[in-house]
């Protein structure tokens, strides 16, 4: 540096020896970034690596090829809710108490048949699907007509003879195809009971199987089936498969995980193991699927897999290898020369109007030319549940992942249109690209996934990394025809911006940062991302913009040969024209945006803020169709959980050890036999007696807290239930979308019927009335044989209960015991419900009238406060629900935190700028934009979800970026002594073309979102836009009114040419 630099620095303040270091050290600074921004990206790349890799560890659920895409979604629940909520920790309770499961449901109709779905095709179909389905790993059990079991009364044979007695078996054993016409009468009377089949085909017919003088009331059917398997008619059928969500124990999750002490991340990798584990299953599925409507065909490759595999001699490889070949999983499968064949060609019908394979996406294959499938069955399947909802939301999220470089594409377009230069294209996008780039890096280097919310946040660092770099380029662009020399031009654009830049991404970065003060953890994510990412941006600009700004060539041209774009648009008459005419009409001006603004108050307290599912996909979104169509005809796929907990008795209470129950049968029989006087009994001894009474107190205390065989309990849990269904009939009911409810009570109470001769009044639970006299009764016993006295306490309902249990248990298949919906210990109950897709609102409607019934009508089945009577406890959840009140948590708890944003920034605002009445000044080009589009919503009905109100953010970075920028100029130009008007006009002049671009920019990039068909990412791109567009009209005509009537100078009515006001030279020097 020469003397003559030495001294002009020495004369220029510190923004000039910023602007000149930045300059000076551009290259090394840019590096310094751009390296540590590649080296986060990187590492977080690998900790997303590493997570995936620690799924595969766990168990292989790729599709066969041994590897699953990178995992960079978080599904966890808990994340959303606060720590305490009930609805939750029901949930997961459910996971540790029960077996976690989900169902999918595949579901068919049958018009051409008198039998309806007990057509012997239509239960040869059933049985061939579910022997398949029973082999896909990961489903625990089938459910269906063919497979489901069948309790009666009947004739059991065996060796020593025969005796009548209680028969579980399967509704159809052997071939359907075998069966008479009496069976299949049989059958459909045994699942929609003899009315519902005698309307089917004739009450002839069904009385000459059942006797002609019975009574068809006894006969109700299977109320475990009807309406979920089979609906009333008996033409629409469903076969339920029930699939885990397998529970991964700590030492397999240590031994995958890299850092073992990390509590997220091992809850991380086992919620994305169980989601990729359940997606395996549902591959399984659709493979078997396929299968039947003739779109699965072995590929050539797959005889050469099977010869190669049976050749292997016999052992542990050979087994290994059949189960590959046979696993639906998996759809390609390594030779013995280590290729990957493909063993199926998974044809689907292409948009185009012909079949492809899609199985794996980066080489689809299409079918030969004229491929017609070949079904084995004439039905026409819809698949629903879950699992395939909860993939539905993934598919459509790829699906509109191409919107994403369309929006940068179009950005990038409307760059180089409105700067009409390569520099004004390339310096933004890449400050763009190497922000995003940063603050992903950031989110995946400490252990974090995207979730709905944090998602976003690549669209929103958007905005504000254009902003920042389009006003430096901007200035650069005006500023040419002024400057020889390319470092002087580029010190005095940075000289310019630094700070108005700096102050923009402070505000912006504390006001991410002040969502931190909320309660949801990926609100805090979001803060965290977004704040980081804006401070990254700022760095990005004052750095790599400088550097890549001098690539460009220089040379100073007169300003009408210059192409500046919409940078020189706003010249110093249209900015002082602009300045007048809002003087002219400053009044009117303030006075509508004061009835506007309280028009968008009333509008605000009409915002309604749901969710509902079946309008965030389009019409023939197939997952849709299939949910809505089974929904139609065999109730919802939703579901509801209903858990009660028994609560008397010690909690900490334990079942008798097998040593101890035989000590306290052997004291029970000498106490009763000394008190009855047989000899060879004497009573107890003392110490006798208080063990007695510590192992009956023990025992005691047991038993109180087993509600599932407390009768009790089960009476009122029965009349609970029959309440709920009185409720689900009633059309003005919350509980009217409820279509079906299970529970152990279904079984209890088949049971109890058919062990008194089917009738139909003791399709009930069990009372102490059923045991008969003589069970109730202590019994002292001598056995002739050997020669040893007995003791049978007395019997009551509970025991008869248990009784009962047993007996089903005892006959039915593993997959049908009672451990999804009652705990071996009898001590947790569940009820289970298929609820219709509704919006969320409505759902929550459910949860509180079930809750409001339980506390009002059954208080025993509830704890409340201030009572000690109840016998149990009951909380309501349901993952669905949970699901969709994701959403609202969203918007409700972003609704506060924005606020508290807003807040902070207006403060910031006036202690930036010292200044009161600017601070409140602010509120209008930083609220306005935001509650009016909002307050609209609210006036027309319009339901927000939490994408939709997420969107507020974008518009508060851009808004606060222009606001800043705003009064930056302004407050420069009246330090000058200009009048209000004076400074408007020198603003727009100033900054009125990057303010506009930015504006125009962001407007049409986020206008590709409204191409979307998923119904959030539409909405948050067409609020994105409006937001946007306000902002610059606040910034541009209202703010610009309320300054001129609230300013203190007495020169708002016009401009005064006096020497105060800048030369237009200087002026367009000063241009940002």
């Amino acid at each position: 540096m020469n003397q003559k630099e030495n001294d002009k620095e020495q004369i220029q303040g510190f923004d000039y020896r910023f602007a000149s270091f930045i300059y000076k050290w551009r290259w090394p600074l840019s590096l310094v970034v751009l390296f540590l921004i590649v080296g986060t990206l990187v590492t977080g790349v690998g900790r997303i690596g590493q997570v995936t890799s620690s799924i595969i560890k766990i168990g292989d659920i790729s599709n066969g090829s041994g590897a699953i895409e990178p995992q960079v979604f978080d599904p966890s629940l808990d994340v959303w809710f606060p720590a305490d909520d009930e609805a939750v920790d029901t949930y997961y309770e459910i996971e540790d108490r029960f077996i976690a499961e989900d169902y999918v449901m595949v579901a068919f109709e049958v018009k051409d048949n008198e039998y309806g779905a007990f057509s012997r095709q239509s239960l040869s179909t059933i049985a061939r699907l579910t022997e398949r389905f029973l082999t896909i790993p990961g489903v625990r059990h089938v459910r269906s007509l063919t497979y489901n079991p069948w309790i009666r009364w009947g004739t059991i044979e065996d060796d020593s003879g025969s005796e009548s007695g209680l028969i579980i078996s399967d509704l159809v054993e052997g071939d359907p195809k075998d069966l008479t016409n009496h069976q299949i009468i049989e059958r459909m009377v045994a699942v929609l009971g003899a009315r519902r089949t005698a309307e089917k085909i004739g009450e002839s017919r069904v009385r000459a199987v059942l006797g002609a003088n019975v009574d068809f009331d006894n006969h109700i059917g299977e109320p475990l089936l009807l309406d979920a398997i089979i609906d009333e008619t008996g033409t629409t059928t469903a076969i339920q498969i029930q699939v885990v969500r397998p529970k991964i124990d700590r030492e397999t999750l240590a031994s995958v995980v890299q850092d073992k002490t990390d509590e997220h991340e091992l809850a991380l990798t086992s919620n994305l193991y169980a989601v990729q584990y359940q997606r395996a299953a549902l591959r399984g599925i659709e493979h078997f699927l396929r299968l039947e409507a003739g779109l699965a065909k072995r590929t050539p490759e797959y005889s050469k897999l099977a010869a190669w595999v049976n050749a292997m001699p016999e052992g542990a490889e050979k087994a290994a290898g059949l189960l590959a070949l046979k696993d639906p999983t998996k759809n390609f499968m390594q030779d013995g020369s280590g290729n990957l064949i493909r063993k199926y060609f998974e044809y689907d019908k292409s948009p185009a109007g012909g079949y492809v394979d899609s199985s794996d996406p980066a080489s689809p294959v299409e079918a030969p030319a004229g491929f017609q499938p070949k079904s084995l069955s004439p039905y026409i399947y819809h698949l629903g549940g879950i699992p395939a909802f909860e993939r539905n939301f993934e598919i459509s999220g790829k699906a509109d992942a191409k919107y994403l470089p369309l929006m940068f594409l179009v950005i990038a377009v409307g760059l180089l249109i409105v700067f009409r230069s390569v520099a004004g294209l390339v310096v933004p996008m890449v400050v763009v690209f190497a922000s995003i780039m940063g603050m992903v890096g950031s989110i995946f280097i400490v252990g974090k996934l995207f979730n709905n919310l944090t998602a976003m946040s690549p669209n929103m660092l958007t905005a504000i990394a254009i902003a920042d770099a389009v006003h430096l380029v901007a200035a650069w662009s005006a500023l040419r025809t002024r400057f020889d020399n390319k470092k002087d031009l580029i010190i005095e654009v940075l000289r310019k911006n630094a700070l108005p830049v700096f102050l923009t991404s402070v505000t912006t970065a504390v006001g991410f940062y002040s969502l931190l003060l909320s309660q949801q953890q990926p609100v805090r994510d979001l803060a965290v991302a977004m704040g980081f990412g804006t401070l990254i941006a700022y760095v990005l600009s004052m750095t790599l913009v400088p550097l890549l700004l001098s690539f460009f060539p220089h040379k100073r041209k007169k300003a009408k040969t210059i192409k500046t774009g919409l940078v020189g648009f706003f010249t110093r008459e249209r900015s002082e024209k602009m300045a007048s005419n809002i003087v002219r009409f400053r009044k009117p001006i303030v006075v509508v945006s004061c009835i506007v603004t309280v028009v968008a108050l009333v509008g605000l307290f009409r915002v309604q803020i749901n969710a509902d599912i079946r309008n965030m996909f389009p019409d023939d979104n197939k997952v849709m169709v299939d949910l809505k169509w089974i929904e139609n005809h065999l109730g919802g796929v939703g579901d509801l959980e209903i858990v009660f907990n028994g609560v008397q008795g010690s909690q900490d209470a334990q079942e008798l050890t097998m040593k101890e129950t035989e000590r306290l049968a052997e004291l029970h029989l000498n106490k009763i036999g000394a008190e009855k006087g047989v000899p060879g009994f004497q009573s107890l001894t003392s110490l006798e007696e208080k063990e007695l009474a510590r192992l009956q107190s023990k025992e005691s205390s047991w038993n109180a807290s087993r509600i599932g065989v407390s009768p009790e309990f089960l009476m009122l849990v029965e009349g609970f239930e029959a309440r709920l269904r009185q409720e689900m009939s009633n059309p003005n009911s919350p509980l009217r979308f409820i279509t079906d409810l299970t529970s152990p009570l279904d079984i209890l109470r088949k049971i109890h019927q058919v062990q008194n001769e089917n009738k139909a009044s003791f399709y009930r639970v069990v009372r102490e009335s059923d045991v008969p006299e003589h069970a109730r009764q202590e019994v002292l016993a001598f056995d002739d044989i050997t020669e040893e006295w007995s003791f049978t306490p007395r019997q009551d309902a509970s025991t008869l209960a248990a009784q009962y249990y047993l007996q089903y248990e005892s006959g039915a298949r593993p997959g049908e015991n009672l451990a999804t919906q009652l705990s071996l210990d009898r001590k947790h109950f569940r009820m289970q419900g298929r609820v219709l897709l509704r919006s969320t609102l409505e759902k929550e409607a459910i949860f509180g009238r079930i809750q409001e019934i339980a506390k009002r009508e059954f208080p025993k089945l509830t704890v409340q406060a201030g009572t000690s009577e109840a016998i149990s406890d009951m909380a309501v959840s349901g993952k669905q629900t949970l699901l969709d009140r994701a959403g609202m948590v969203i918007a409700i708890g972003f609704t506060k935190s924005i606020t508290v944003a807003l807040l902070v920034i207006t403060l910031l605002i006036g202690l930036i700028f010292r200044s009161v009445r600017l601070a409140l000044v602010s509120l209008l080009p930083n609220v306005f934009p935001i509650f009016l589009p909002l307050s609209v919503f609210g006036l027309l009905g319009i339901i927000l979800d939490g994408p939709a109100i997420v969107v507020t953010s974008v518009a508060l970075g851009v808004c606060v970026d222009d606001t800043i920028h705003f009064f930056t100029k302004y407050v420069q130009a009246t330090k000058q002594g200009k009048s209000s008007q004076e400074a408007i006009a020198y603003v727009f002049q100033e900054s009125g073309g990057a303010l506009t671009i930015t504006t125009l920019i962001l407007v049409i990039g986020f206008s590709t979102l409204l191409l979307s068909s998923f119904s959030p990412n539409f909405l948050m791109g067409a609020l994105a836009t409006i937001m946007i567009t306000l902002a610059w009209f606040a910034d541009f005509i209202v703010t610009p009114a309320v300054l001129t009537i609230t300013a203190r100078d007495g020169k708002s009515k016009g401009i005064s040419h006096n020497k105060a006001m800048k030369p237009r030279e200087t002026i367009q020097a000063d241009r940002l």
